[in-house]
């Protein structure tokens, strides 16, 4: 039948969907954007994994460290939630 899209199509659609999420989640924690996409794509569970790791690194626009505590917060983050301290603009 013309216009019928396939299940096959879905199901990669699907699969294609999880890997970029865990990209996207990967890049914003300086993780390795190739191997989280692959991760995610074959096992969909690394989705949540990848969402509750810290950075490892400095990200513009995603994470910084704490000046006072040194643990991560939000890069627009005036007040560290951890020891309260004030943060210098980003």
């Amino acid at each position: 039948m013309p216009g019928y899209a396939k299940p096959v199509y879905f199901i990669f659609l699907v699969i294609a969907t999880f890997g970029v999420a865990g990209g996207v989640l990967a890049y914003k924690r300086g993780r390795s954007i190739v191997l989280w996409c692959l991760l995610s794509m074959i096992f969909p569970i690394f989705l949540l994994v990848i969402w509750f790791q810290k950075p490892i690194k400095e990200v513009p626009g995603g994470f910084r460290q704490c000046a006072g505590c040194k643990e991560w917060i939000g890069w627009d983050a005036a007040v560290c939630k951890y020891c309260n301290a004030s943060q210098p603009p980003a």
